[in-house]
């Protein structure tokens, strides 16, 4: 939502981030950590402020603020492994893991520091754990499993008419340093077979999934970017936002389907293949792709 502001209306962007800075504690954590959601809230304003510090040539202004959100991340992880809802709680979750993945590059991208090779390897290790080896589905928390339901919405959003852990997977392990022909093509043709729908709606699914087709450099496909825009157009209200029409508007409102759409429709524009993301992670610049 910062980054789709900030060209049109940087004023309001900068104090977006302003705002978003004063929510972090002392001990470096974005919001309260008293929400059983609080790593997921933290991982995301994580990669939202860091993001815009480095589009907004604003990275010393937030360096202090990134470094302290990075290190809580980086403490909460899981030895040789990923993330879940407590700090090293001896649980993960490909889910929470894609996130806090996400947001440890957006930080090291930035150029605020360096994360270590450790942390790296055990997100790639974890999703491996969770790829069905297979069909190339990756699971929520045991291997080739579906989706992760919100309770009383598993009916009305079939688990398996997403692929978001497989999507979400997919950008953990390539920002995670994975070059793109280790990840199983089987994976990516398990997102395709499931374009945008109305019915069983998922925003963060589609969110990861068009983030996943450009890291490991294949272009959103036409037909499956045409229905994401047919399906958001259809379910956008009036003053320009989204409806809360998805499995988890329950839980993120108006606010978060619209950030999420937005990311998922900017994808394409946004993300670099693998290969340029590890030539950022070695310090090497001149890179040749596809």
């Amino acid at each position: 939502a910062l980054l789709a502001i900030l060209h049109r209306r940087p004023e309001a962007a900068a104090r977006a981030a302003e705002a978003l800075g004063k929510m972090q504690a002392k001990n470096g954590r974005f919001g309260s950590d008293r929400t059983h959601s609080w790593m997921y809230n933290h991982a995301l304003a994580t990669e939202a402020l860091a993001e815009y510090a480095r589009h907004a040539g604003k990275v010393d202004d937030y360096r202090e603020r990134l470094e302290r959100a990075a290190q809580v991340l980086l403490d909460a992880q899981n030895p040789g492994a990923g993330w879940r809802y407590e700090a090293r709680g001896n649980e993960n979750d490909t889910s929470v893991t894609a996130r806090a993945t996400a947001a440890l590059f957006a930080v090291e991208r930035a150029g605020v520091l360096r994360v270590d090779e450790a942390a790296w390897r055990g997100a790639r290790e974890w999703v491996a754990s969770m790829t069905d080896p297979d069909f190339g589905q990756v699971g929520y928390n045991f291997r080739g499993g579906v989706p992760a339901r919100p309770e009383g919405k598993q009916d009305l959003f079939l688990p398996e008419h997403s692929q978001a852990m497989t999507a979400s997977g997919m950008v953990a392990t390539l920002l995670a340093g994975s070059d793109p022909f280790t990840v199983p093509a089987r994976s990516l043709s398990l997102v395709t077979t499931l374009p945008p729908k109305t019915r069983h709606a998922d925003l963060y699914y589609w969110e990861a999934a068009a983030r996943a087709y450009m890291l490991a450099g294949s272009p959103v496909p036409d037909p499956w970017y045409g229905a994401l825009v047919k399906t958001l157009a259809a379910s956008r209200h009036d003053d320009g936002g989204m409806k809360p029409f998805d499995v988890w508007s329950g839980d993120t409102g108006r606010i978060g389907a619209t950030a999420m759409a937005a990311l998922a429709l900017s994808a394409p524009a946004r993300e670099a293949p693998a290969a340029t993301v590890r030539a950022l992670r070695t310090g090497k610049r001149t890179v040749r792709v596809a």
